[in-house]
């Protein structure tokens, strides 16, 4: 029905010509997705909250350890009833100084990730 109502005229200073289109570079008229990537990722700065966090999960995780392997070993029933294993139940001091180390630098790592990700 609309076209039926347009007039049929064509007005020639409305059409375009490839004449009176704007020069353009090759690489600006090919469509984003097909040109070649030149960006190389995030820079360095972008990615220090994940490689920070991810070496202050691995600190703890080593402090953990070094806490666990630090402490003393528990008497067992069979170790009270028979009268073996150790009497002196003693923490290892180097190995506590050493997670409370890791536990420090744990601590450093999750406010420098922090303040990366602000």
């Amino acid at each position: 029905m609309y076209a039926e109502a347009r007039d049929d005229r064509v007005d020639d200073e409305l059409l375009l010509t490839e004449d009176d289109l704007p020069e353009v570079e090759e690489d600006e008229a090919r469509p984003a997705a097909a040109r070649p990537q030149r960006r190389r990722g995030p820079d360095e700065l972008a990615r220090a909250p994940d490689w920070t966090s991810l070496a202050g999960w691995a600190v703890g995780i080593v402090s953990f350890v070094l806490f666990a392997l630090a402490k003393p070993q528990a008497k067992s029933m069979f170790d009270r009833f028979m009268g073996v294993g150790r009497d002196a139940e003693v923490w290892n001091p180097a190995l506590l100084k050493g997670a409370l180390a890791l536990n420090a630098v744990a601590a450093i790592l999750a406010v420098l990730a922090f303040a990366f990700n602000l």
